[in-house]
């Protein structure tokens, strides 16, 4: 089945030659993929998601976020993005004085 895009196809390429090339993920690793809300992180979250999808990726992937709080930006947005997708996520606090340790996700 072919991408959505060209793209999205060329994401794909580029994203699994860097994987490759720096050794960034290997099968079976955990990828905890940090989400601000902007575009850069959901398109990196989306892409993984789609290698994984394709079989292409051998990884459990977790999306987590720290809710800043930012005036204007819909709290509803983030989550369903998430439910559609189907990825686990972890909301790691209501503000950034509020970090949680690492080993404890």
């Amino acid at each position: 089945m072919g991408y959505r895009s060209n793209l999205e196809a060329k994401l794909a390429r580029k994203t699994t030659r860097a994987i490759k090339a720096f050794n960034l993920i290997e099968d079976g690793d955990r990828v905890m993929v940090g989400l601000s809300g902007g575009k850069d992180s959901y398109t990196l979250l989306a892409i993984l998601h789609e290698l994984q999808w394709r079989g292409l990726l051998n990884v459990d992937l977790l999306a987590c976020n720290l809710d800043q709080g930012q005036p204007g930006f819909p709290a509803t947005v983030l989550p369903a993005f998430l439910e559609k997708m189907g990825v686990p996520a972890e909301k790691l606090g209501d503000s950034t004085g509020e970090l949680p340790v690492l080993s404890d996700l």
